[in-house]
C-alpha cells in the first residue's frame, strides 16, 4: 500500500513521495517545476497484476502536454519497470476542456484524504499545481464522485490499455 510521507515503512507501505520517484516522476508539492501549471493522477493497485499509473497533463506558456505511464508493481534499482508510455501535446480547446471540468468540481476545494482505505483496491491520488499553489486530493478506490469524473477526463486525453477500477 501507498502512504503519505517520505521513505519506505517498516510495515511494507511505501510512501506517495517514494512511490513517485520510483516512477521517475517530479514532486509537485515543492522545489522548481518546468511548466506553470501542471496535474497529475497516480493510481496504485494493492495488488501487482494491475499495474501502477502515472498520467501527466501540463501547460509551460502556451505548450499543453499530456503524458501517461504505465509501469510494472516490481521495483528493480528503486525503480518500477516502465512498461509503456504516451505523450502528445494537446489543444487549446482539449486543455480548456479538462480545467473546466476541474472548476466544476470544485478541486480546490475537496478535502486532501478520506479516511476510507482497505487491502484490495487502489489508492487515486490527483494532484494539482499552479506557480506555487499546491493541492492533492488521494481517494481509496473510489467508486463514483468528482475525483474519479476528473480521473477518466485525463484519461480520455490520452488512453492507456488499462482498466481503472
Amino acid at each position: 500500500p501507498v502512504h503519505g510521507g517520505e521513505g519506505e515503512q517498516g510495515n511494507g507501505t511505501i510512501s506517495r513521495d517514494h512511490m513517485l520517484r520510483m516512477m521517475n516522476e517530479p514532486l509537485l508539492s515543492c522545489g522548481q517545476l518546468e511548466a506553470n501549471e501542471v496535474y497529475r493522477l497516480t493510481r496504485v493497485h494493492t495488488f501487482p497484476n494491475d499495474p501502477p499509473i502515472a498520467v501527466r497533463l501540463s501547460r509551460s506558456g502556451d505548450v499543453r502536454e499530456i503524458r501517461a505511464s504505465v509501469f510494472v508493481l516490481a521495483i528493480k534499482n528503486d525503480r518500477l519497470p516502465l512498461v509503456s508510455q504516451r505523450h502528445r501535446l494537446l489543444s487549446a480547446e482539449e486543455w480548456n476542456g479538462f480545467i473546466d471540468e476541474l472548476r466544476a468540481s470544485q478541486f480546490w476545494m475537496m478535502p486532501p484524504d478520506m479516511d476510507r482505505q482497505g487491502d484490495d483496491g487502489a489508492d487515486w491520488a490527483l494532484e494539482g499545481r499552479i506557480d506555487k499553489n499546491y493541492h492533492r486530493v488521494v481517494r481509496w478506490s473510489p467508486e463514483e464522485g468528482p475525483l474519479k469524473a476528473l480521473a477518466l477526463a485525463l484519461m480520455r486525453l490520452v488512453p492507456l490499455e488499462v482498466a481503472l477500477h
